[in-house]
């Protein structure tokens, strides 16, 4: 039969060990992300040193990999973190509804357009857009999506008006 100071010690290393569990599972977390293996090491620490900076990122990857995970920290870490995060997932649109989507659209400027309405890059204005899947249309909105990277205007579907936004 084991005596109250052998059940004490017993439990006492119990304890420890809990305690040092936690503490690792704390290393290998990162915003709710849990990894070890060295690369996921590196793209959280890549996140820690980029997310100070409010730039564009590009994050390659399969479907499935992570993305608007690594994306959502990002915005968690940056300078904007309390702004809007919007998210568009391009591959489910086809190129028109995804230019008015990014873009905004006025009223009557294709078949269905009943109401001016603000896009995307607009909605999250000084905050952060992420684009999943954007390869899969990029070709047909290169011209739009290089003026929203490089010069941070936008055009309404239908509008001659540009219009400047902020976003990462």
């Amino acid at each position: 039969m084991k005596t109250l100071d052998e059940l004490a010690e017993v439990f006492k290393r119990r304890t420890q060990m809990r305690e040092l569990e936690e503490k690792i599972l704390t290393n290998l977390e990162f915003d709710g992300i849990v990894g070890k293996s060295p690369a996921m090491l590196e793209v959280f620490d890549l996140v820690r040193k980029i997310s100070k900076h409010y730039s564009n990122v590009l994050l390659s990857g399969p479907t499935g990999s992570g993305k608007e995970l690594i994306a959502r920290s990002l915005h968690k870490m940056s300078p904007v973190a309390q702004q809007r995060f919007a998210v568009c997932n391009c591959s489910a649109l086809v190129d028109t509804l995804l230019e008015s989507q990014l873009f905004g659209h006025m009223r009557g400027a294709f078949t269905g357009a009943f109401d001016t309405r603000a896009g995307l890059f607009e909605y999250a204005n000084d905050g952060t857009v992420f684009l999943d899947e954007i390869g899969e249309n990029l070709a047909s909105n290169a011209g739009e999506a290089a003026r929203v990277i490089q010069n941070r205007e936008i055009q309404r579907v239908g509008s001659p008006e540009i219009k400047k936004v902020n976003i990462g």
